[in-house]
């Protein structure tokens, strides 16, 4: 609205884009914020459950600590177990997968 005050101008447009960068910039801090606040509560939360169930392996709650490669080896070991059990429990996702993975092998 006020473009047509201002003449449209090369100063009004500078302001203009300007303004929207930095409101643009602040909201991309307050997002990653909040979704920095939210992941650490669903973390604590999941924590507090682990160490509630007996048997449970309280060791997964300093999952956020490991290192790249402690996590990706956790990663494989819980896809060999769900490799292992899941036709036990008729995983259909873990079928399909398979089943994916066979078709590709066979190309």
């Amino acid at each position: 609205m006020s473009g047509h005050y201002f003449g449209y101008s090369d100063t009004w447009q500078l302001f203009i884009n300007t303004g929207t960068t930095i409101v643009t910039f602040l909201m991309v801090f307050l997002i990653q914020n909040t979704q920095n606040r939210d992941a650490r509560v669903v973390s604590l939360k999941l924590d507090e459950l682990l160490r509630s169930v007996d048997g449970a392996r309280t060791g997964l709650v300093e999952l956020d600590h490991m290192s790249d490669e402690d996590l990706t080896r956790v990663q494989q070991e819980f896809m060999r177990l769900r490799e292992t059990y899941a036709p036990l429990i008729d995983d259909d996702l873990a079928h399909v997968e398979r089943e994916l993975r066979q078709r590709k092998t066979k190309r």
